[in-house]
């Protein structure tokens, strides 16, 4: 998925004059009874992002726009499958991108000349793996942590025994 965003975030910022953005940032977490909720919040950012749209830019046509973020909130199927702590939406009237964050911040829009991927950014600033070799006196462990979660891994056979 590492790479899936970085190809997403170099074909963003290579598109940067097919602007003007809107980049709508929604909690998403993960409550079945709570999706009218959900949508009634993508609906008011929407109505933000055209209120933005207007003053920011009144010569562009919210239309392209609001038919996008539209199919959204009627697509049940985008409701049940982005339920991560929050769901990162940019679009420039004719792309949409959607981008699953895993560390919640405040809902927001944004409309900008340039797609606002900061959230993204900082996002997975947090997101990396490593392993990590567990030593006490009388034994060893390996163990990796993979988005998020540690999973113990066997020590080859030619690793020494304590």
């Amino acid at each position: 998925m590492e790479t899936m965003v970085k190809n997403d975030l170099n074909q963003l910022m290579q598109q940067r004059e097919d602007g003007p953005y809107i980049a709508i940032y929604l909690n998403t977490a993960v409550v079945l009874n709570d999706l009218n909720r959900r949508r009634l919040q993508f609906k008011q950012l929407v109505n933000e992002a055209e209120t933005q749209m207007a003053h920011h830019f009144p010569k562009t046509e919210f239309a392209p726009y609001a038919t996008q973020l539209e199919q959204l909130i009627n697509d049940n199927a985008f409701w049940l499958q982005h339920t991560g702590p929050q769901t990162g939406i940019i679009t420039n009237s004719r792309d949409l991108h959607i981008f699953d964050l895993q560390y919640p911040t405040d809902n927001h829009v944004s409309v900008n000349s340039m797609p606002a991927i900061r959230p993204v950014l900082a996002d997975r600033q947090h997101q990396f793996d490593f392993d990590l070799l567990a030593l006490n006196e009388d034994s060893m462990a390996l163990y990796a942590q993979r988005d998020g979660s540690f999973v113990e891994l066997d020590l080859p056979a030619e690793a020494p025994a304590p």
